[in-house]
């Protein structure tokens, strides 16, 4: 699966077997803004807002294992738009 916001951007990456995309929009309940192309044979699920809620306060031992992806998650958003800053300047 590849994701990415339509243009090519910095930001657009591909993920393999068992990645999970879409969290921070599951979690904040907003639409997802990125566009979810599945480039081979795929099983996909999905899980509610609602679902997730009942999985973490019924398994709170996985909040931890949560916020290290969407901390990783984090780090990789804010190499990429440094890299991407880096790029732009020396095109000026």
């Amino acid at each position: 699966m590849s994701l990415g916001f339509g243009d090519n951007s910095a930001f657009d990456r591909s993920y393999g077997p068992g990645a999970l995309v879409g969290l921070p929009s599951t979690l904040t309940r907003r639409n997802y803004c990125m566009t979810a192309p599945v480039t081979e044979d795929a099983e996909l699920g999905f899980w509610s807002p609602e679902a997730l809620d009942s999985l973490l306060h019924n398994h709170p031992d996985l909040c931890q294992q949560l916020l290290v992806i969407l901390g990783e998650k984090m780090a990789e958003n804010y190499a990429l738009e440094e890299a991407s800053l880096r790029k732009s300047k020396v095109n000026d």
